[in-house]
C-alpha cells in the first residue's frame, strides 16, 4: 500500500527535496487535529499558508516546472493517501495491542499514541 499510493508517484513526479519537504510540513500541521482550541487551529493554518507560499516562491523562482500550478496540485493530492496509511498503520497498532501481539517495545506504542514526552 505504501509502495503503491506514496513512493510510486513520488517517483513518478521525480519529486525534489523542496517538495518533499513541504508535504512532511504540511503532514505535521494538520488542521483541526484532536485536542486543539481555535488559537491553534488559527496558527496551524498561518503556517500551513506560509509552507505554500514558500512552495510557490519555490516553483517560480528556482524550480522552472512548465505547468508549476498541476505540478503542485500533484504534490498535494499525496496527502490523503498518506494520512490513509498512517491512521491504517496506527490502527494495526491498536489490533495488535488488542490481541497481545507482541510487537516490540511499549515505548514505540506510546510514541504512535502520542503518549510518549521527552
Amino acid at each position: 500500500m505504501f509502495v503503491r499510493n506514496i513512493l510510486q508517484p513520488m517517483r513518478q513526479l521525480r519529486m525534489t527535496d523542496m517538495e518533499f519537504f513541504a508535504l512532511i510540513a504540511l503532514c505535521f500541521y494538520s488542521h483541526g487535529a484532536d485536542g486543539g482550541t481555535h488559537d491553534t487551529d488559527q496558527k496551524t493554518m498561518e503556517v500551513r499558508d506560509a509552507i505554500l507560499r514558500e512552495l510557490t516562491l519555490y516553483y517560480t523562482r528556482f524550480a522552472y516546472f512548465k505547468d508549476y500550478p498541476l505540478r503542485m496540485a500533484q504534490v498535494m493530492l499525496m496527502l490523503p493517501s498518506i494520512h490513509r496509511i498512517t491512521t491504517r498503520f496506527r490502527e494495526d497498532f491498536e489490533i495488535n495491542k488488542l490481541f497481545n501481539t507482541d510487537f516490540g517495545d511499549e515505548k514505540i506504542y506510546d510514541l504512535i499514541n502520542g503518549k510518549e514526552t521527552y
